[in-house]
């Protein structure tokens, strides 16, 4: 990651804090300065190069005059020191930190390299344990060199013990820039294609960049969002407005807090970290903003959240953890960054004005999660409290995002809306059951529903019992194709579905979607899956009939029925006709295999049924060679 140095308003604000003056700053860089010296046949190269004669007989020099304790380490870039440290020098050098960083920095200004030492520009001066570190700013006719800092650490005699840094020499670049700061900031906007209206914060500033073995002008932008949240670094040619560099700059602290890794069922409070916080003191981050609908949020200026289960602030710490976890680790997976929503707001202790309490929810309108506490009146648990119930109601907020058609109503539709946030909970979780905490259980292995058929005699089924059924469906599938691929197709087919779908809908934009994906290698198990459960027709058995294709008069032959997939046992019927036109099929035995013989050629077919009604067939012609008859005029 790239490492931000202090430049603009920072620079002068740090002015401020020098042990000199800034009246007398300029006279002060003058000290020890002569003729400026070059710095000839030095450039930043990314191959390696070593330091040139001049630089080790400077550094020979620098050992003679101050002791043979001392060490360097070379930039293999610029054949320059990228530190000389483990001795001290031998002169101790008078005046502030300022005026005797420069001084040293002058008297072997060969050594580094610099030509003339007005290109560094002074900083600030930081003191640590009695030791004052210098920083000074390469700069070309005024800017800034990004990244570019040299620093010389004096003890507090003036005796220096480490010089340090990067310094490029004999930069060329223009420093009048074509673009303007306001064309930067719209080409920046523009790629980060905020909302419209959306109120950035802009903070621009000149810089020479280096970007592999070039030195661009440039624009450092920074932007900065509440509203969608958005901190952006960038880096814009100010000659081309070609984007250079980009970096998000969203504080990504990880904290800890104690929860639930599953739910009080299955597991004991635990405490784990907390990803992605924006470092605040408060659960708010990338993905989540947890707030209490009962009391104040929690705060810890440690980012440390470590309560009882029987306090208020348990149930933020517990959404904060599992909403991140699951957008992260599930979520992220499957959406190639379609989703317009990147963090949500999450509710700990809601009440619902229709349920009270005792319910979990999404609310479209406010595009929010609410959940509700334990009840004794219903029977019900904490619903913040199980995982499951966390990444359902989160679900439905994906689903919203991606077909807002979709309604949790007492139909196909609705189902499709409560079993597929089920189904993903499951998938993620490894487990078939959702709401074994709370109270209210569904199982996608052993749902009350079994089959379409159940479905239909029970319409209108209520969205969740309906949803169990669907889930089941997918869950099935799962086990067959396997998780990754099953929770890919279902999310693919959200953006295939109209509004109102039903199960064949999905099906088809499921199968749609495998097509797609995977050239359809998993299209006729989607429909069987589906068929299984009584949801449309299956795809025919794959069937074919083995044996001879041509017999002689009256021989017997044998074929034998092949099945390549479905479900044993088997039923077979075996059908017969004449070759001729217009004949009719006959019914001419069962089992496995068939045999007979025929004075004409025919041709035979077998029709294969499965244990769960699927059936295909396959027809093969058989050629009847008839024997010559004996004449009885001919001579012997």
């Amino acid at each position: 990651m790239k490492r931000l140095i202090a430049t603009g308003i920072g620079i002068l604000l740090l002015f401020s804090a020098c042990d000199s003056p800034i009246s007398n700053m300029q006279s002060n860089l003058q000290t020890g300065i002569s003729n400026p010296i070059s710095a000839p046949g030095i450039t930043y190269s990314r191959e390696s190069v070593r330091a040139d004669s001049a630089r080790k007989a400077a550094w020979q020099r620098f050992r003679n005059k101050n002791g043979d304790k001392w060490r360097v380490r070379w930039n293999t870039h610029t054949g320059l020191p990228a530190s000389i440290f483990m001795g001290l020098t031998k002169k101790k050098y008078a005046g502030n930190a300022q005026q005797a960083a420069h001084t040293f920095l002058a008297e072997h200004r060969e050594l580094f390299g610099v030509g003339d030492l007005k290109q560094l520009k002074y900083v600030k001066t930081q003191t640590y344990r009695g030791v004052r570190h210098v920083t000074f700013q390469q700069t070309v006719k005024g800017v800034p060199v990004y990244e570019a800092e040299y620093k010389v650490h004096l003890r507090g005699n003036g005796q220096v013990d480490m010089a340090n840094g990067t310094f490029y020499p004999n930069i060329e670049v223009s420093t009048s820039p074509a673009i303007s700061k306001s064309g930067a900031v719209t080409s920046a906007r523009s790629d980060l294609e905020l909302p419209a209206g959306t109120n950035l914060k802009t903070t621009s500033k000149l810089v020479i960049y280096r970007q592999q073995d070039q030195f661009h002008l440039a624009w450092k932008l920074t932007l900065f969002s509440k509203q969608p949240f958005a901190d952006w670094f960038y880096m814009i040619d100010a000659q081309s407005g070609e984007i250079l560099y980009k970096l998000n700059q969203l504080t990504d602290v990880t904290g800890d807090g104690d929860v639930y890794p599953t739910h009080p069922g299955l597991s004991s409070v635990t405490n784990k970290p907390l990803y992605r916080l924006n470092g605040n003191g408060s659960l708010d981050g990338v993905y989540a903003n947890i707030v209490n609908d009962e009391s104040s949020e929690a705060y810890s200026a440690s980012n440390s959240f470590q309560y009882s289960p029987s306090n208020t602030h348990f149930d933020e710490v517990n959404l904060y953890y599992h909403v991140d976890d699951y957008r992260q680790n599930f979520i992220d997976g499957i959406d190639d960054g379609r989703l317009n929503f990147t963090k949500i707001t999450a509710h700990a202790h809601a009440s619902d004005p229709n349920f009270g309490d005792t319910n979990a929810w999404f609310s479209p309108s406010s595009g929010d999660l609410y959940f509700g506490d334990a009840s004794s009146s219903s029977f019900y648990n904490d619903f913040a409290k199980e995982d499951k119930v966390i990444q359902h109601e989160y679900g439905h907020a994906v689903i919203y995002d991606v077909q807002s058609g979709i309604q949790s109503e007492s139909s196909e539709e609705g189902a499709i809306s409560e079993g597929t946030p089920d189904y993903w909970a499951g998938s993620y979780t490894g487990r078939s059951v959702i709401g074994d905490y709370i109270g209210s259980t569904r199982d996608m292995d052993n749902p009350d529903v079994t089959s379409y058929s159940q479905y239909e005699s029970e319409e209108p089924v209520e969205a969740h019992r309906g949803g169990e059924f669907f889930s089941s469906i997918l869950w099935d599938l799962r086990n067959s194709v396997g998780g990754n691929t099953t929770d890919f197709l279902v999310y693919d087919a959200l953006y295939r579905v109209t509004g109102d779908p039903d199960f064949l809908d999905f099906s088809d934009a499921m199968i749609a979607a495998d097509y797609e994906a995977y050239q359809g290698s998993d299209a006729d198990e989607i429909q069987n899956t589906f068929a299984a459960r009584g949801v449309g027709s299956f795809t025919p058995l794959d069937v074919s009939i083995s044996g001879p294709s041509s017999l002689d008069t009256l021989e017997t032959g044998t074929w034998t029925a092949n099945v390549n997939d479905g479900t044993s046992p088997y039923s077979y019927t075996w059908y017969s006709r004449s070759d001729y036109p217009g004949t009719s099929w006959s019914e001419v035995g069962s089992g496995p295999s068939y045999s007979g013989a025929s004075l004409f050629s025919f041709d035979l077919k077998v029709e294969v049924t499965d244990a769960n009604n699927r059936s295909g067939y396959d027809i093969q012609g058989v050629s009847v060679v008839e024997i010559p008859q004996p004449c009885p005029s001919c001579p012997l």
